[in-house]
């Protein structure tokens, strides 16, 4: 077999330090070519041919995005079988069960009935070592298990948490803002689990958690706008 490693599939948005592409589109919500006409959506039509379309299985590799911190977690379409031990497979703390992957790189493979999994590898913007040699042991054990590689002697013991859903809590206003609950944290239903202040620190929202579950993402920056993501909960099985 033949492992493609491609370090930044967005050059421009990397040249321009940011998630969207040079005309500010989200090149993983395009896969599905809704936007064939734009100029990112004309750049995933050439990833998808030429890359893409050649590839047995994808390992997409993320971090959170900016103003926001992660757990080192996947996610994966735990009905597909082959995707689901790709994901065990990497050494996560957590395996998130998502189904809908529409206008994603995942959704592109599975619509093939290709395996394929997303890794989110902690935060952004700052190499966290420990993550990243977890997940490059990750991708060497698919590449065992695909026999692009002799499989290793080592054991490996699969910790992840499992969950069979996420949950996002928004920001119901803008102000100042504090989360707390820490990542990873296990957290009950109706816990608080962040303020927000307008900025005399008068307190203008009390954020309580939907559900219990695990801490897999949150929020780390005190500005916030209405509609921002604050704390991302996984429901764990």
């Amino acid at each position: 077999g033949c492992f493609v490693g491609i370090p930044v599939l967005n050059m421009p948005g990397f040249l321009r330090n940011q998630r969207e592409f040079f005309d500010d589109r989200d090149l993983n919500r395009l896969m599905n070519g809704y936007e064939a006409k734009s100029p990112a959506g004309q750049y995933v039509k050439q990833i998808k041919n030429k890359l893409f379309s050649h590839f047995d299985c994808l390992i997409d590799l993320h971090t959170a995005t900016s103003g926001r911190v992660n757990t080192y977690h996947i996610r994966v379409n735990s009905n597909h079988k082959s995707s689901y031990k790709m994901a065990h497979l990497m050494g996560s703390d957590i395996i998130v069960h998502s189904p809908k992957a529409d206008g994603t790189s995942r959704y592109f493979f599975e619509k093939n009935d290709k395996p394929a999994i997303t890794v989110e590898i902690g935060n952004p913007q700052i190499l966290q070592d420990a993550l990243i040699d977890q997940t490059i042991e990750g991708v060497i054990r698919n590449l065992e298990e695909f026999d692009v590689l002799p499989k290793s002697i080592l054991k490996f013991e699969d910790k992840a948490t499992i969950c069979s859903d996420s949950t996002w809590v928004f920001a119901r206003s803008g102000g100042i803002l504090e989360v707390f609950p820490k990542l990873g944290e296990i957290i009950k239903k109706g816990s608080q689990i962040a303020i927000q202040t307008n900025l005399f620190g008068e307190i203008i929202e009390k954020y309580k958690s939907p559900i219990s579950g695990v801490v897999i993402g949150r929020k780390n920056t005190a500005s916030s706008q209405t509609g921002d993501r604050l704390i991302h909960i996984g429901v764990v099985e």
